[in-house]
């Protein structure tokens, strides 16, 4: 099927299983076939054919080709690709359902397939506003720590390689901890809540002072005074494509669906961890001072398994730790450490451990003792 005959069937009547296209969506359409690879000659007619039917055409299509390219400019933004990534790989599995479904409902699918297209712009059209109001950015280097006080008077302190975006407005305060780890000390209002979002997980809090751990896909928030909610939320790129894309036309219809985490309430002294996969477990009672020894220059590990330990420690040092013995990966570490002294932790590893290291360069190799 060529680009203008799904052009013209969004101007013929629609079959009993075939919904027309917006214009909205055949511009999208357009634009996306148009990147992905040259038009042929009908092609291209058909579409001047299309931008002189209308000056709204011409219009939409402005827009599509201007958000397309300041969404480019920005491509590194993190919520920018991963947005791209399910948005196109939506596309994708789309367009294979259109092709190997063509005899089954057809046009239910071809619009599906379309569709899909359209959500790949107006993802950009969203995402392209959390660009023009993406907020302050703060960062911090290898072994360096950043205290920022915020427009209303709460504090936000980053441990070493962090990001964190801020986003302020009249109806609610939202933090985004992009990478890293960060202590919140929250001033109360009532009016205007306070939102840390890391990942898929929303921290919500009045008044309260907590930290947020985000290395590697895991979370974990331990709590130091007052109270928080943790939420999963998943993305704005991921419910939209999923509204799109999952449908009875697409087959959808009989997969089984993950119900929503229940909201999870943290009370002083709670220390919560949530891996990648979405597990979490939460700990009562904890030592909440492992939870900030950060700030004072060190760090607790509690049967810390060593992949983890190193990669923790890594944040503070130019000198690299590197586990290179995969045997030893989940050995479990405890004890207090400098955070920016890899050399003394290497050598307690070898007096507590059989292992040994190897300095090269600035990387310290581990590897068990033969």
């Amino acid at each position: 099927m060529t680009m203008d005959e799904t052009t013209r069937s969004a101007h013929e009547s629609p079959q009993s299983d075939e919904l027309p296209l917006t214009e909205e969506e055949q511009a999208a359409a357009w634009f996306l076939r148009s990147q992905q690879g040259r038009l042929s000659v009908a092609d291209e007619a058909a579409l001047q054919e299309w931008l002189a039917a209308s000056p709204e055409h011409v219009t939409l299509w402005e827009q599509t080709q201007q958000t397309w390219e300041d969404c480019g400019s920005h491509a590194m933004l993190p919520e920018l690709v991963l947005a791209r990534e399910q948005a196109l790989a939506s596309v994708r599995r789309a367009q294979v359902k259109r092709w190997t479904l063509a005899g089954n409902s057809r046009g239910a699918v071809r619009l599906r397939a379309f569709a899909a297209v359209a959500a790949v712009c107006v993802l950009a059209v969203l995402l392209s506003l959390v660009v023009t109001h993406r907020g302050d950015v703060y960062v911090t280097g290898i072994g360096e720590q950043r205290t920022i006080l915020l427009a209303d008077d709460s504090r936000l302190t980053l441990d070493a390689l962090t990001r964190v975006r801020v986003r302020y407005d009249d109806k609610v305060r939202a933090i985004d901890l992009l990478e890293g780890q960060a202590q919140f000390e929250v001033a109360k209002n009532k009016n205007r809540p306070f939102r840390v979002r890391a990942g898929d997980e929303v921290i919500e809090a009045l008044g309260t002072s907590f930290t947020v751990e985000y290395i590697g896909d895991r979370i974990q928030v331990a709590l130091l005074e007052g109270r928080v909610r943790v939420e999963s939320h998943r993305s704005a790129a991921e419910r939209l494509v999923e509204r799109v894309i999952e449908s009875p036309a697409s087959g959808s219809a009989d997969k089984p669906r993950v119900a929503s985490r229940p909201a999870t309430v943290l009370n002083p002294g709670d220390a919560l961890r949530i891996d990648p996969s979405g597990d979490q477990v939460l700990n009562e009672n904890v030592d909440v001072a492992a939870a900030v020894a950060w700030r004072q220059g060190k760090v607790i590990f509690q049967r810390e398994p060593l992949r983890i330990a190193v990669e923790r420690l890594n944040r503070y040092s130019r000198v690299q730790l590197k586990v290179a013995d995969p045997t030893i990966e989940q050995w479990p570490v405890s004890g207090v450490f400098g955070a920016s002294d890899a050399e003394a932790f290497a050598e307690a590893l070898a007096e507590y451990f059989p292992i040994q290291s190897q300095h090269a360069d600035d990387v310290i190799e581990l590897r068990a003792r033969r």
